[in-house]
């Protein structure tokens, strides 16, 4: 094997991949990446046996070849280099030796039949989407993935094709069991079994395709078995699908809405920020109390502290007294575009439901938390 390539053009490559390899396991080769010409263009696969990437760089091709060479040396070491050509070139027992305006380096790799290779899907059906309407669903719903590696089934996005009031649309809906978020995309109708049941997709697979997806352009997607694809021009990523049922998370969305606030995005968000300076791991909690024309806010830590703020607004209710975390308003703001959002509560044992005005078909619900006395101080 020895070719010519832009360091840009690699370097990019690299990048790409760095979130599939393995950074520790029982299988060394998991932790490179396989490079394989092809024509005018190089192959970058990696893989750690539940997602696999595979995308192609242009390249100048003298011989062709391929070698598995440690993904992350071979990135630090491009990522190090001028924004020139590079020189690669293998030599005798899977030696890779790489060179640009100068520098030379010379690395041990594996030979590239060893390397696994990512399966073969046979895609009958695919649907074409928008790229950016998929980055927003997947942004919308990533941030309430379960990180608790005991909970299987809450460890992905749940996606699925539903259709309501005579309107199509692809939902996505996660929850880690005291948080959930939703969000509804209206799409052209679907092909008969294109998309004929939900899917559960793995939390690391979603959270590289929104790196594929930082560029504009469309997507394809397709099922099979237990197999998810996604294609975007030259780049392919498979991956397995999670094998377990997600919850029927819509017992948990209320039916009823008995108290109704709207209030400034940026306000809520940076008075929940303040509140949040006082948590810890053991006191992540602020209190709401809602009363006629006033929302306060109040943070208790019995180590530090505790802070208090108040949110005029229009409210005409009963008075509603409820705990929640605040990371968790925090964190299903900072992906919200409104500029107002809707707040509705029932009871102070019932979920929040946090919208948008300009924000249709999203939804954060967000559980109530016991609190613990404040210290009944006045600041």
């Amino acid at each position: 094997m020895e070719l010519t390539i832009q360091k840009q053009s690699l370097f990019d490559g690299l990048q790409m991949v760095q979130g599939i390899i393995e950074k520790r396991s029982s299988m060394p080769i998991l932790s490179n990446v396989l490079i394989e010409t092809d024509g005018d263009a190089i192959h970058l696969i990696a893989t750690d046996l539940q997602v696999g990437i595979h995308l192609k760089c242009p390249a100048t091709i003298i011989n062709g070849g391929g070698i598995s060479i440690l993904a992350r040396k071979f990135f630090e070491i491009v990522r190090e280099f001028p924004d020139e050509e590079i020189y690669i070139k293998l030599k005798e027992n899977n030696k890779l030796f790489i060179s640009c305006k100068g520098s030379q380096f010379t690395i041990s790799g594996l030979p590239a039949v060893d390397f696994p290779p990512l399966p073969e899907i046979d895609l009958e059906k695919t649907i074409t989407l928008d790229g950016s309407l998929l980055r927003d669903m997947i942004q919308k719903t990533i941030i309430s993935v379960s990180l608790d590696e005991g909970r299987y089934n809450l460890s992905g996005i749940y996606f699925e094709y539903l259709k309501k009031e005579e309107k199509n649309f692809l939902r996505m809906v996660s929850t880690d069991g005291h948080r959930l978020t939703l969000m509804d995309k209206e799409i052209e109708p679907l092909g008969e079994g294109v998309f004929s049941k939900g899917v559960l997709l793995p939390r690391k697979a979603v959270a590289e395709i929104l790196k594929i997806l930082e560029k504009p352009g469309s997507v394809q997607i397709g099922f099979k078995d237990n197999f998810g694809v996604f294609k975007k021009e030259e780049t392919l990523m498979i991956m397995r699908l999670l094998e377990s049922n997600f919850p029927d998370y819509t017992l948990v969305l209320p039916k009823k809405k008995e108290k109704v606030v709207v209030i400034t995005k940026n306000n809520l968000m940076d008075t929940m920020k303040r509140m949040g300076v006082l948590s810890t791991d053991k006191y992540k909690g602020v209190k709401f109390s809602l009363t006629k024309g006033n929302l306060e806010i109040l943070s208790v830590n019995p180590e530090i502290g505790e802070a208090k703020e108040s949110i005029p607004l229009e409210y005409k209710g009963n008075n509603l007294v409820v705990g929640f975390n605040a990371r968790f308003f925090i964190d299903a703001l900072q992906v919200m575009e409104s500029e107002k959002v809707v707040l509705e509560f029932n009871e102070s044992v019932s979920p929040a439901l946090l919208s948008g005005e300009k924000e249709p078909g999203f939804l954060a619900l967000i559980m109530p938390m016991k609190l613990m006395e404040e210290s009944g101080e006045n600041p």
